[in-house]
């Protein structure tokens, strides 16, 4: 018999341990906390799930790619990393703010002591709602660098997301491209095929007397058993002689064959595995903590210097994923012998010693039969001590 069979999957596992042991002379302890953040995922793909799995792989890669080439760029732009003060002066030409008149006409001491000023230190103009006259608008210094900061935040954000919205597209749009273009990426495939072909010749050979009965029976029916029950009476009995041997080899030949054929199998077994995989992402929030501590006891008594202690913390993640093929062929045999009378006889029972003959004349068969035989004697001694039986 052929048994072929298949097993694949994937699996992840992710654990969190703690353990503290110690004699009584030592305190231990060991805690654990894996806190996850939103973006750990565990996902298992098999199959058509490949597909969606790219995709979702492709659109976070791609965000990754635009965050960071985008973060590049807006701090490489004039607006910089962080705000400082060097933006006021920009900030300053783009609104319209300046010092104010009065600020700059002001002595130091006014300006260090007049409240009033201060909350005017400056100053820019505005349309007002009656035509062709203006107004002055007026801003501290602290309501300036609030200003000043919020539009850093808005030029910033704005040179970002453009170059995101950029990066994004066509790291996405190349993405999906190598995707496409390679269809084997991340795919495993698997072909098994087993063909098994067994001989017939011993099976043959263990019919050989039936081929013969086979034979000579049809040989016997088309041209007669023996010369003198010939079916062709005008055959002499050279012709009679080749036609029954060419009917013999005929029949035996085609029995042959026909036994060599139906005695050869064949097993064919094909496997294939698309899309097998594994992936986890587990990425721990700054809340995670392993701790683990073992100390020896103040004034414990260490006489014996056997006391120990143990303390261990942590975190462990695994995935695998698999696919197995088994083939297996048996074969089972039964073989029984029996005495050819070679063992030691049983006391009175025949044993075969020899067979002659044949089918046709017949057999002889020859027994040895043991008997056992008791005899008592009696038996008189002299003064020599001579024995003479009686």
């Amino acid at each position: 018999g052929t048994n072929n069979s298949i097993n694949l999957g994937s699996s992840t596992n992710v654990g969190v341990n703690a353990s503290a042991s110690s004699t009584a002379d030592y305190t231990s302890s060991g805690s654990g906390k894996l806190d996850l953040d939103g973006s750990s995922r565990l996902q298992h793909t098999i199959g058509t799930a490949t597909s969606a799995f790219n995709v979702s792989t492709n659109a976070r890669a791609a965000t990754e790619v635009a965050h960071t080439r985008a973060t590049e760029v807006a701090n490489s732009s004039s607006y910089g990393t962080t705000y400082t003060s060097d933006y006021d002066r920009t900030y300053s030409q783009e609104s319209g703010w300046e010092l104010s008149a009065e600020w700059e006409a002001a002595s130091q001491t006014e300006r260090e002591t007049d409240t009033g000023l201060q909350e005017r230190k400056y100053s820019r103009s505005r349309s007002a709602e009656v035509s062709g006259t203006t107004n002055l608008e007026y801003q501290s210094e602290s309501q300036f660098k609030a200003s000043s900061e919020r539009a850093w935040k808005r030029g910033w954000d704005r040179e970002y997301n453009q170059a995101y919205t950029n990066s994004y597209s066509t790291s996405v749009e190349h993405s999906n491209a190598a995707s496409e273009g390679q269809s084997g990426t991340g795919v495993i495939v698997a072909n098994f095929k087993t063909t098994e072909s067994g001989a017939a010749s011993s099976a043959a050979s263990a019919l050989t007397s039936s081929f013969e009965r086979s034979a000579t029976a049809e040989a016997s029916v088309e041209v007669g058993a023996t010369y003198a029950t010939r079916n062709d009476t005008n055959q002499t009995e050279l012709e009679y002689n080749r036609a029954y041997e060419s009917a013999y080899q005929r029949a035996y030949s085609s029995a042959y064959a026909n036994a060599n054929a139906s005695g050869n199998r064949e097993s064919v077994s094909e496997v294939e595995v698309q899309g097998l995989g594994s992936i986890a992402d587990v990425n721990s929030a700054s809340t995670s903590t392993f701790e683990a501590s073992s100390q020896l006891i103040a004034g414990a008594n260490r006489s014996d210097s056997v006391g120990n202690g143990n303390a261990s913390a942590g975190a462990s993640l695994s995935s695998s994923s698999y696919a197995n093929q088994s083939n297996a062929t048996t074969a089972n045999a039964f073989m029984q012998a029996f005495t050819g009378g070679g063992l030691t006889p049983v006391e009175g029972a025949p044993t075969i010693t020899k067979i002659t003959g044949d089918s046709t004349a017949g057999f002889a068969v020859t027994t040895d039969q043991v008997v056992t035989t008791t005899t008592t004697t009696n038996y008189t001694t002299d003064s020599s001590g001579n024995a003479t039986a009686q």
